[in-house]
């Protein structure tokens, strides 16, 4: 069945439950949860006579709190339905049951790895690089439509990798598609990835640019955005990512990441003149070349180190001594802390077993602590990494 026809019929949908006790929704039967979100709950849908399966939006007015998350629903409807990017899922319909109080949105399901799933195990730079030109070339398409669409949730969850390696963002729940640069009284967006300016209500494409490079800082360390450490309001970028292997990148990052929304990159094109014009950091300067002849003095002798057949045997324990540190950490790190972190978990399950939303407040906040735990173990294993690495340069000189 066409989209076309699935939106027609959508005005008259009702929910059913099918012989086999899934519930039906319109003409999608609704077979397992996917999520839930400010919006509604989010099921996997199969389609009664196509078989076609979609991520399928379920909104049920009586569960509201407020009629603003009725406007995002049908907001995040129709601006589906405008949108046509490989990168944004497919829209295949909406509808209502009769009375109206229960509404639906039928969406391409996207497959594969939400990035938050990587938190705690900080990306490669190039991976990111990549990921972040991609998300990049979605912003341009949203921002560039009139008026320009803003996401206002981008954060690693809503960022997907394709089995394929392709970048998809999803969950336009929080959608706008006017410029409000005089503020609302509606917040929307994740704490910790939200720009300053939406907590009054006010958003932009230097929002979203905003949430893009809190969530790129957040994947380079394995840090969730809202535990980044900060100086005042600002994100420490050139603390956490000092020793980040593509300083260009750090650069733009710390850019988008600015609280004044006048001090950041207004929009996708200011954002890629900055990573043109951004300057590798350069390298240790070459040994000059020197070519002696008869009047050349030698150079003066080098710092006293150790030598001979016992600085060898010095060298050479002290190599091995590393070697197995790194082992050690790579055992703790394999073995040791998921144990703990399981451990902990099954004692906070055991706490409040008897108070849902404490345990799960707990459960996150823990999970929280094993990411920070894990980076830190990462940064020391990086450490001995670099010391090995100057050992064994100096082993190769002193031959």
């Amino acid at each position: 069945m066409s989209s076309t026809t699935q939106t027609a019929d959508a005005a008259t949908a009702t929910v059913e439950t099918t012989t086999s006790g899934a519930p039906r929704l319109g003409p999608w039967r609704l077979e397992r949860s996917l999520g839930r979100g400010g919006q509604g709950a989010t099921w996997l849908g199969r389609h009664v006579e196509s078989g076609q399966v979609a991520a399928v939006k379920r909104f049920r007015v009586a569960e509201i709190a407020e009629w603003k998350r009725l406007e995002l629903f049908e907001r995040e409807a129709a601006t589906l339905a405008a949108l046509s990017h490989p990168a944004i899922p497919r829209f295949l319909g909406t509808g209502a049951d009769a009375d109206g109080t229960e509404r639906w949105i039928a969406m391409e399901l996207i497959e594969g790895e939400a990035l938050s799933a990587r938190l705690g195990r900080p990306s490669s730079s190039e991976e990111l690089a990549r990921l972040f030109t991609e998300a990049l070339d979605v912003l341009a398409y949203l921002h560039g439509r009139a008026p320009p669409v803003l996401h206002r949730d981008l954060k690693p969850h809503n960022l997907i990798v394709r089995p394929d390696g392709r970048l998809a963002v999803v969950d336009f729940g929080s959608v706008r598609t006017a410029l409000a640069p005089t503020g609302s009284s509606t917040v929307v967006g994740t704490f910790g990835y939200l720009a300053p300016e939406q907590l009054h209500g006010a958003a932009s494409p230097a929002s979203d640019l905003y949430s893009l490079g809190v969530a790129m800082i957040a994947l380079a360390t394995g840090i969730d955005g809202a535990l980044l450490p900060r100086r005042g309001l600002k994100i420490d970028v050139d603390g956490i990512l000092k020793d980040y292997p593509d300083p260009a990148m750090r650069a733009v990052w710390a850019a988008l990441c600015e609280p004044d929304p006048d001090e950041r990159p207004k929009d996708v094109a200011a954002v890629r003149a900055l990573i043109a014009s951004a300057e590798p950091s350069p390298g240790p300067a070459p040994e000059p070349v020197v070519e002696l002849d008869e009047s050349t003095p030698f150079p003066p002798a080098e710092p006293w180190r150790p030598r001979g057949p016992l600085g060898e045997i010095v060298r050479v324990f002290m190599a091995i001594a590393l070697q197995l540190t790194l082992w050690v950490l790579s055992l703790v790190a394999r073995l040791v802390m998921p144990r703990v972190h399981a451990g902990i978990k099954r004692r906070i399950a055991r706490q409040h077993d008897k108070n849902a939303a404490r345990r799960q407040a707990e459960l996150a906040l823990e999970d929280k602590r094993h990411a920070l735990r894990q980076l830190k173990l990462q940064q020391t294993r990086g450490k001995v990494a670099g010391w090995h690495r100057r050992m064994d340069r100096g082993r190769r000189r002193s031959r």
